[in-house]
C-alpha cells in the first residue's frame, strides 16, 4: 500500500528534480520519471478492474474435476485452481471424473459425484498433451 502510495506522488516529488539539477538534465529525467509513473498507473488501474474472485463459501454448487484420488481423498480443480478435497461419501474417483462441490471445511472442498446422467460420465483428461499416465 505503501509503495502505491509513492508510485502516485512520484511525479509531484519529481519537480524537485528541477530544482536541483539544471533544466537541460531535469527535463529528460522528469520525463522518465513520468514514463514510468505511467506504466504503473495504467498496471494499477487494470488490476483494479479486474472481477472480484469467487469467495471459498460461494465454491458450493460449483463444478469440480477429480485429478489425483486415494483413500476418499485427492485433489480437484475448481475454478481454475487445484484444491485438496475429500469425498462426501468415502468413495474413491478415478482421474478426470465430474464432481461438485456439497460444502467447504476450512480449505478443504468436500465433494460427491455430478449427479443425473453425468455421474458415470469421464471428463476429457487433464494435463499436458501426450501425458497418458
Amino acid at each position: 500500500m505503501h509503495i502505491m502510495i509513492i508510485l502516485m506522488l512520484l511525479p509531484v516529488l519529481g519537480i524537485i528534480l528541477f530544482f536541483v539539477l539544471p533544466f537541460s538534465q531535469a527535463l529528460p529525467s522528469y520525463l522518465l520519471v513520468l514514463a514510468f509513473s505511467a506504466f504503473f498507473y495504467v498496471l494499477m488501474f487494470r488490476s483494479m478492474r479486474k472481477p472480484r474472485q469467487k469467495s471459498l463459501f460461494e465454491m458450493v454448487g460449483e463444478s469440480a474435476q477429480a485429478l489425483d484420488w486415494s483413500d476418499g481423498k485427492g485433489q480437484v480443480l475448481c475454478l481454475g485452481a487445484i484444491w485438496e478435497a475429500r469425498s462426501e461419501m468415502g468413495g474413491s474417483f478415478p482421474k478426470g471424473t465430474e464432481l461438485t462441490v456439497s460444502r467447504v471445511e476450512g480449505l478443504t472442498l468436500v465433494v460427491k459425484a455430478s449427479g443425473g446422467e453425468e455421474a458415470g460420465k469421464r471428463a476429457p483428461e487433464v494435463g499436458t498433451p501426450g501425458d497418458r499416465s
